[in-house]
């Protein structure tokens, strides 16, 4: 690997790192976290309030956590699910699917679906596709509960 005094240069990742190329820019590197600090345990909670099926996502949000998202997801007779995911980590491509049916499934039964966006590097991938001008992400709570006439 290419050194400079400093370490490996901008073309060429550190090793320590997991590191995927990002998109369309060759030498840029996403360096989400060194592999040898440990992953994020996910964890998922949902309650009903009312009319409000609450789910809220911590830790990383990737393909072998959404079955149990699906589940804790799926609410008939709510009037408004809100899935909050402040507290997540990372979310994949599989977790943004999953969002995207969520949306879909509860636009079929008549429902409003409201997202909490997360922070950092998990709110990464709504940029990187552009599906965050198709999600209804909010930022916090408070303005969500408002324009849905909710609280």
């Amino acid at each position: 690997m290419p050194q400079t005094a400093s370490g490996p240069t901008q073309s060429e990742p550190d090793p320590t790192w997991d590191a995927t190329q990002v998109a369309g820019q060759p030498g840029v590197f996403n360096t989400s976290r060194r592999r040898d600090e440990p992953m994020d345990r996910f964890e998922v909670g949902a309650w009903d309030d009312a009319a409000v099926h609450v789910v809220r996502v911590s830790g990383e949000f990737d393909i072998a956590a959404c079955a149990r998202f699906r589940e804790a997801a799926e609410c008939d007779d709510a009037e408004l699910v809100v899935v909050d995911l402040r507290a997540a980590t990372f979310i994949d491509s599989c977790a943004l699917g999953e969002l995207i049916a969520l949306q879909g499934r509860t636009e079929m039964r008549g429902s409003k679906l409201a997202i909490l966006r997360p922070t950092g590097r998990a709110d990464w991938i709504f940029r990187l596709t552009g599906i965050d001008g198709h999600l209804p992400l909010f930022d916090d709570r408070v303005p969500l509960l408002a324009q849905l006439n909710y609280g």
